[in-house]
C-alpha cells in the first residue's frame, strides 16, 4: 500500500495514477475530497482534519502542540 499525500497536486495526482495503473495498492491523503474526484475508481481517499491547538482533545492539553497544524487521517469511499 502506498500512501500518497498532496494527490491533488502536479506531483501527487499523476504519482497516484501511475502507481494505480502499475497494480499497486493506493491511498490517498486530501484536505478536500472533492478536488479528489478526478482520481480513478479504486485508489482510496483519506480526508486530513486540521487539529490546532483551540481544537486539540481535552487529554492531551498538557502538552501544547506547535502552532504548526498536526494532521489526522480518517478513511473515506469515493462516492461514484
Amino acid at each position: 500500500m502506498y500512501l500518497i499525500t498532496g494527490a491533488t497536486g502536479n506531483v501527487g495526482g499523476p504519482l497516484a495514477r501511475r502507481l494505480h495503473e502499475q497494480g499497486h495498492p493506493v491511498r490517498v491523503l486530501v484536505r478536500n475530497p472533492a478536488r479528489a474526484a478526478d482520481l480513478p475508481v479504486g485508489i482510496e481517499r483519506s480526508v486530513a482534519i486540521s487539529i490546532t491547538p483551540t481544537t486539540w482533545p481535552t487529554p492531551s492539553r498538557a502538552w501544547t502542540p506547535s502552532s504548526s497544524c498536526r494532521w489526522a487521517a480518517e478513511p473515506t469511499r469515493p462516492t461514484s
